[in-house]
């Protein structure tokens, strides 16, 4: 029943006519790009209107917001490819252990979170934690579970971690490298095997080692300025 309530619904939305202006769904024309300088498209032809250069009038929904954006606002962070093939690219991991790095991609300070891209090279424990905020990763290359549950992550799995939950994070073997991206929110809290906590790293950790690491190879500490937000 609910089915066709939602089927109908959807016909009825879809064929309401958008000169009775009682439309919930814009519909875009056919559009012309033109070369030159700028890019032009339709606007709507149901009026017959056109400018008086003989070319419809260009759709304003397509054109760029034109007002001042909030002075508050602080600076986007773009990275064309955070899996870059270069070599220098090595460069930006910020080595923890001998086979554990971390690539920062967005190092908010502001909000307390990070996000970065986790490196283990090789089979082993990384580590038991807890996490007061939630947690995102998505993996990108290799595999890894948690010792308390029984799924595993691989290439393209996706993997919500709620707050408070203690797990223990392990590269099987057979793996020769994991990389995965995570988003994390607050602190992660090092425990032992009863829960109590040994340690912590949190955003601020994240920034010195990295400033540490970048000025070692050269880089200058300055550098992770650019993932600080």
């Amino acid at each position: 029943m609910r089915f066709f309530a939602l089927f109908f619904l959807i016909v009825f939305l879809v064929s309401i006519d958008p000169s009775s202006g009682f439309s919930l769904i814009r519909r875009l024309n056919p559009c012309r790009v033109s070369v030159a300088s700028t890019l032009k498209l339709c606007a709507s032809t149901a009026n017959g209107e056109e400018s008086k250069s003989g070319e419809a009038p260009v759709d304003e929904a397509f054109e760029p917001y034109r007002g001042p954006q909030p002075v508050e606002a602080l600076p986007d962070i773009f990275v064309p490819q955070v899996l870059p093939e270069e070599v220098d690219e090595e460069l930006l991991w910020v080595p923890q252990t001998d086979t554990v790095s971390f690539r920062p991609l967005c190092l908010c300070t502001s909000g307390g979170y990070y996000v970065n891209l986790l490196r283990v090279k090789g089979a082993g424990l990384l580590s038991r934690h807890r996490h007061p905020g939630p947690v995102h990763g998505h993996v990108l290359k290799g595999r890894w579970k948690y010792l308390e549950h029984d799924w595993e992550a691989q290439a393209g799995s996706y993997v919500f971690e709620p707050p408070g939950e203690i797990h223990t994070l392990v590269v099987p073997e057979g793996v020769d490298e994991m990389i995965t991206l995570f988003h994390v929110t607050g602190s992660l809290l090092y425990c032992d095997v009863d829960g109590n906590v040994v340690g912590a790293d949190d955003v601020f950790t994240k920034v010195e080692l990295a400033k540490k690491h970048y000025e070692k190879v050269g880089l200058g500490a300055d550098f992770v300025q650019q993932f600080v937000r």
